[in-house]
């Protein structure tokens, strides 16, 4: 297998990359691309044979490359891919993740070293049931939408809702706050859960859902799941579309109550060492 490295893309470049990265949802709008790239040239990298990727570090506290997105004939991914892995040593790294592909796709990524870590099902449902979303809120439990003040119960609440592979950290939640709508459930001043979604072109997607272990099974995750559901309905998404992990039984049955069906296949994340 060849190695193939990608140079960082140029002005010019990024520019030409983004309708493949809006095409992706991988950020809402240019000028998001154009700041993650100057953050950090390195993280953006296109040939002169436009095969392309992005990769960013995948958790503040781990030390994985996730390749957010890579466009590129197929027989060329196995070589990108362990030039990516060449990438995450240089940047004291130690495993590199794949992007979220299909079973058939993850062949390719099987070649290079990868191997399966998470399998999950897409779900989607129209807005018109988005809409009608509803779910009565447990006494004494309040649903609002988020701000800037709730970060460190946001913090505090994902640590102990996801494991170390899924939770996020400060940046991220701090990001959520400022450009996604979060909707957060409290008891007596405490945040006990929250949603994360975002619609964009007609589209809505619900990025996050959690609930702390103390107050689950009281009907928090269902309220918060309506109130998301109607909030993007309102704001023109025309269908909803989310991610679980396979093995997640109660949050696939909490979906199908809502309408929300589980697309046929099945998705892959791949990790491996560098």
């Amino acid at each position: 297998m060849n190695v193939i490295e990608l140079p960082p893309a140029t002005e010019t470049q990024v520019e030409q990359l983004w309708p493949a990265v809006r095409a992706a949802h991988l950020f809402t709008d240019r000028e998001g691309l154009r700041v993650f790239r100057d953050a950090a040239p390195w993280r953006v990298r296109v040939d002169s044979r436009d095969r392309a990727v992005v990769v960013e570090q995948w958790r503040p506290h781990l030390t994985i490359l996730s390749i957010r997105g890579l466009w590129a004939p197929g027989r060329d991914i196995p070589g990108i891919v362990a030039g990516i892995a060449s990438l995450a040593r240089t940047h004291a790294m130690t495993q590199v993740l794949s992007p979220l592909v299909t079973h058939e796709g993850s062949e390719l990524y099987g070649r290079a070293g990868l191997t399966p870590c998470a399998s999950l099902i897409a779900l989607r449902s129209t807005g018109h049931e988005a809409a009608t979303a509803h779910a009565p809120v447990p006494d004494g439990v309040g649903v609002r939408p988020g701000q800037s003040s709730d970060l460190e119960g946001l913090l505090a609440a994902d640590h102990v809702c996801f494991d170390p592979f899924w939770a996020y950290g400060h940046t991220r939640l701090a990001e959520a706050l400022a450009h996604e709508r979060v909707t957060i459930a409290e008891e007596n001043g405490e945040l006990i859960g929250y949603t994360l979604c975002t619609v964009e072109r007609g589209s809505g997607t619900l990025g996050r859902l959690g609930v702390v272990p103390d107050s689950r099974g009281r009907g928090v995750g269902a309220s918060l799941l309506a109130e998301s559901l109607r909030y993007m309905a309102r704001a023109g998404a025309s269908s909803v579309s989310l991610c679980t992990q396979e093995e997640n039984a109660d949050s696939r049955s909490l979906y199908a109550r809502f309408g929300l069906r589980e697309l046929p296949g099945r998705l892959e994340l791949l990790i491996g060492d560098v």
